[in-house]
């Protein structure tokens, strides 16, 4: 039987994972989802029952509930091209919400000190607070203090007050230097806004605001085949002179040495890519920048996204992969009889369950294809006896075989090909945590924790739910 604890206010959801294996002694992770895991989910793979479901069914709450929450995920994907109408937290995305959803907006654990005494005397355990890890944000917004880091981020399983000798305080001028520019104080509004949105913007229409912003302050709105100088001034020029070079490079790293004049695309491209070719922070940056207050930029957004329509065709349905391969049994297999069934959404369903390894399969079910392939699938026939009984459409046979086997292929090209060639999608550089500490922004290790004799810090007591 697992002890279920309730995440406190603003718990990140890995230092939820972490108080919950702390106290059900679990010694790893696969050890804590074996044990989360409803006994009829046992069979589904992990894409069907992320993390974070397992973690929302354990604090008793909805899964958009948890994620909005608990995760920076409304943040990262609060400006996308993919389903941006779909609520964070979706179970009609449950893919989305394993490949990314306990992903971090940056390297390092960060924590408040002040912070950490207070949940131990208030909670009874201290916890990793979600507002402290947001990009950009260097000092707590209660106590305005300069927040710590811990380089590795596996501190998010134990607690906070644990890993106060290991953290290391961020220079305090240089935090109080920040406080004082009015567009650092704009993005971190910004930042506060979109993370309680339930759902993303689209790119088209934050592009839309931000290039008619744009316009009317003269910067260049749309690409140039030139590689040389643009005449007109630049977005990114604009941001390495809006916002502090050590604090904007652990946004964006290398744009504040880059060249004046000289097209940066992934941020000049902000104004005229209609897919999301930046992460939303850049998106985040540029409206800090063009707009004079947070609810400005959130308003002309706003507007643009109510008017913005698909220019050619209609939105297609979401399809998740449960109702894919239900759809898929029930027609058979049969593309056919999918495309009667289904006149104004057979599309997505098919391309859905191809992407399963489902291909199209004959109609009529009595015929020798469907025998061969019933034969070979369930292991009374051999692949030669299975060609020899669906003659003479071994063809057919192969092409159905071939369509199941795809994303095995798929795969298997990628690890045939050269690592310089295999691509899973736009690489986005980070800054690390290092990076602070060349440039002097870290105090040395061990100092700035209060009383850092670890056997000062109170035992934790995490409460168990009562119900």
């Amino acid at each position: 039987m697992v002890v279920r604890i309730h995440p406190l206010p603003d718990e990140l959801d890995r230092s939820y994972l972490g108080a919950l294996m702390r106290v059900n002694a679990f010694s790893t992770e696969a050890e804590a989802r074996t044990f989360l895991t409803a006994p009829g989910d046992s069979a589904l793979p992990w894409r069907q029952n992320p993390t974070l479901k397992l973690l929302s069914d354990a604090a008793g709450m909805e899964l958009e509930g948890f994620v909005m929450n608990h995760t920076t995920l409304p943040l990262r994907r609060s400006v996308t091209s993919y389903m941006p109408g779909l609520p964070h937290g979706s179970p009609g995305n449950l893919v989305l919400l394993h490949v990314s959803g306990k992903r971090s907006c940056r390297d390092g654990a960060y924590l408040c000190q002040d912070c950490v005494w207070e949940d131990v005397d208030f909670h009874g355990r201290s916890y990793w607070r979600r507002a402290h890890q947001l990009p950009g944000t260097y000092w707590c917004a209660k106590h305005r203090g300069a927040l710590s880091v811990v380089e590795d981020e596996s501190a998010f399983l134990q607690p906070p007050s644990q890993m106060l000798g290991r953290a290391r305080r961020l220079d305090g001028q240089w935090v109080e230097s920040l406080q004082r520019n009015p567009a650092v104080e704009r993005f971190l509004d910004l930042c506060d806004v979109l993370m309680d949105r339930p759902a993303a913007y689209p790119v088209a229409a934050v592009r839309n605001a931000l290039r008619a912003s744009a316009r009317r302050h003269g910067f260049q709105s749309y690409a140039t085949q030139s590689a040389g100088v643009c005449k007109d001034p630049l977005l990114s020029d604009a941001l390495v002179e809006a916002y502090p070079a050590s604090w904007l490079a652990q946004l964006v790293p290398g744009l504040p040495s880059k060249t004046k004049g000289v097209i940066w695309h992934q941020v000049d491209g902000v104004l005229w890519t209609a897919t999301s070719a930046s992460a939303a922070v850049i998106y985040i940056l540029a409206l800090a920048l063009l707009f004079e207050s947070a609810p400005a930029a959130t308003d002309a957004v706003d507007a643009e996204a109510t008017s913005f329509r698909q220019p050619t065709r209609s939105r297609r349905k979401v399809v998740d992969d449960y109702e894919a391969r239900e759809t898929y049994i029930q027609a058979h297999g049969s593309h056919a009889r999918m495309r009667r069934n289904h006149v104004d959404d057979w599309l997505p369903l098919i391309q859905a369950q191809q992407r399963l390894g489902l291909p199209g399969l004959p109609y009529a079910r009595s015929s020798k294809l469907w025998d061969a392939l019933d034969a070979f699938c369930r292991g009374r026939k051999s692949l030669e006896e299975a060609l020899a009984m669906c003659a003479p459409h071994q063809d057919a046979f192969e092409k159905i075989l071939r369509g199941a086997a795809e994303p095995l292929s798929i795969a298997i090209e990628e690890m045939a090909a050269p690592r310089s060639e295999v691509r899973r999608g736009r690489r986005r550089t980070r800054a690390g945590v290092s990076s602070l500490d060349v440039t002097g922004l870290l105090e040395p290790s061990g100092e700035g924790a209060r009383g850092t004799a670890l056997d000062a810090v109170p035992r934790e007591t995490p409460r168990a739910n009562t119900h």
